[in-house]
């Protein structure tokens, strides 16, 4: 202020936290929520992978080819195959969910329908599975 002891050569007042500062603290809370999503998201996906492929082992179990071909299959045994499906639902012609399954007896491909819509069930029932390398249709 003029009049004030040392007016010219005054210091510039702090304006507390900088621009930088501040940007850097909103970036890094936005980091930290990017982590935690793709963290739940992540154990959401293989929560719900585990669901689906233990439905799979139970439902094909109780199916006597499998049994014969297969074993008894348990959740352990059995994988979904994405890249399969979408080969499988070009053959079959409908929506279709193709699992590796490796029993005690031997191992190959599970095809099973998709549910219908708004259906409780996550699975249709099997259409057809592997033997030998041949597909081969489930009655």
């Amino acid at each position: 202020m003029p009049g004030s002891p040392g007016f010219p050569h005054q210091p510039p007042k702090s304006g507390g936290t900088s621009v930088v500062k501040i940007l850097l603290i909103v970036l890094a809370v936005l980091g930290l929520g990017c982590l935690c999503c793709g963290g739940l998201g992540y154990y959401g996906w293989q929560f719900s992978l585990g669901v689906i492929n233990e439905q799979a082992a139970a439902k094909a179990s109780q199916i006597q080819i499998v049994q014969d071909n297969y074993g008894e299959l348990e959740s352990k045994d059995v994988a979904a195959n994405i890249m399969a499906s979408g080969e499988m639902q070009q053959k079959y012609g409908r929506p279709v969910l193709v699992f590796d399954a490796d029993g005690p007896l031997g191992g190959g491909k599970l095809v099973f329908e998709q549910a219908t819509p708004g259906s409780p069930e996550g699975l249709g029932r099997l259409i057809a599975i592997e033997i030998n390398g041949e597909m081969v249709e489930v009655e």
